[in-house]
């Protein structure tokens, strides 16, 4: 009986106080992943495949950025002297320029690093046998990171 009570009390306690603690709860979550940015950055795998013009990407990562982020000496040189505007068109072209440069993982029919075979080989397996495709259609594979703003 005792019990009985005190789930009635927890269930009328949550639903009158719901807004306040579920409601944030999932509001703060909500806010994390869907979270405003400037940019995104995203890592492309592009598979070139020996008898089709234009490439199959595989997205590997995206995460966002912000243009004001100073984590860099650079982004300090470019705050320091210049106007609003000019300040603005540099922190925009520094930040969307892209900080890896094409990596070709695969062609001649190997991998050409022993960690990205492990860590990708699966995942290209899957889009292989899903396109119904074999490891000597593949001419090569490039890790590409793009960096775009946010529309």
């Amino acid at each position: 009986m005792i019990f009985m009570k005190i789930l009635t009390y927890l269930f009328i306690l949550n639903s009158c106080y719901s807004f306040k603690f579920y409601n944030y709860i999932h509001h703060n979550l909500d806010r994390k992943l869907n979270m405003g940015c400037d940019y995104y950055i995203e890592k492309n795998l592009y598979i070139y495949y020996t008898n089709e013009v234009l490439p199959f990407s595989l997205n590997l990562e995206r995460d966002i950025g912000y243009y004001f982020e100073i984590n860099d000496d650079k982004v300090l040189d470019i705050l320091d002297n210049d106007d609003y505007i000019v300040k603005w068109k540099k922190l925009k072209k520094y930040h969307l320029e892209p900080r890896l440069n094409p990596v070709i993982i695969y062609s001649n029919n190997s991998f050409h690093d022993s960690y990205l075979a492990k860590k990708y080989k699966s995942m290209i397996e899957y889009e292989i046998n899903y396109s119904y495709k074999k490891w000597n259609d593949i001419k090569e594979m490039i890790i590409v990171e793009e960096r775009y703003e946010k529309n």
